[in-house]
């Protein structure tokens, strides 16, 4: 992206920290069936906490002026909203194909999914994940 970038020009990268990550309290059951999915997709490149490589990620590049910020995406103290229930419901059917690979049987991932889905549930629970944003200048040519 910097390579085509003007001289000058700015450039903004965002993407999502902790997502499907960050949950409290978690039992360790659910906290497995997270982890084996996630171990799984890292290896397809799949980083749940890329967000806070931005930064770096940008000073590698060459890029200058760098601005970060730091925002609440997901943030779900106790029984999620039904609205945002919906939507990790359609989320995780989304992960299925994968979450079954890396649970090796449908019925792991549909347990899976039924646990995170009751964790979300949960009055007692927090369940979130932050976007971080990182913008950059490309240098001018001299």
């Amino acid at each position: 992206m910097v390579r085509v970038l003007r001289p000058g020009g700015r450039l903004l990268l965002q993407d999502l920290d902790g997502q499907l990550a960050w949950h409290y309290p978690i039992d360790a059951e659910l906290q497995q069936g997270i982890d084996r999915t996630l171990h799984f997709l890292s290896q397809t490149g799949f980083d749940p906490f890329v967000g806070r490589k931005l930064y770096w990620y940008s000073q590698q590049a060459g890029l200058g002026e760098l601005a970060v910020a730091v925002q609440s995406f997901h943030l779900f103290p106790g029984v999620i909203d039904k609205m945002n229930e919906q939507l990790w419901d359609l989320k995780l059917d989304i992960a299925l194909p994968a979450m079954e690979k890396a649970m090796e049987s449908r019925k792991a991932v549909d347990i899976l999914k039924q646990q995170v889905m009751d964790h979300l549930r949960r009055a007692d629970t927090l369940t979130y994940s932050v976007l971080f944003s990182v913008v950059g200048r490309k240098p001018s040519a001299s």
